[in-house]
């Protein structure tokens, strides 16, 4: 069908995206599967911007050799919905 804007899918996280790899051909970001110990560093690593990052995090993104697990927390976020929210940005690259 159509072509989905990057800019958009953050929050339309209601998209589902194969977990199968081959999001946009990308081989290295789509392989980037964030799990506990995953960092900030690494996400950003996988082509995502800070500014989504950011906006994703609804906060400033922390040292991004910080867990994202420990982030959330810290902030007492759910680690859960951020999960969801930076592996969608992730997939999109």
């Amino acid at each position: 069908a159509g072509s989905v804007t990057t800019e958009e899918s953050a929050e339309q996280s209601t998209v589902e995206t194969p977990i199968s790899g081959e999001a946009d051909g990308n081989a290295a970001a789509a392989d980037l599967l964030i799990k506990g110990k995953t960092t900030f560093r690494e996400v950003l690593d996988a082509g995502v911007s800070e500014a989504d990052l950011e906006r994703a995090l609804g906060s400033e993104m922390p040292n991004p050799l910080t867990v994202i697990k420990t982030f959330c927390t810290e902030q007492d976020l759910d680690f859960e919905t951020v999960k969801t929210a930076l592996q969608a940005l992730v997939d999109a690259e």
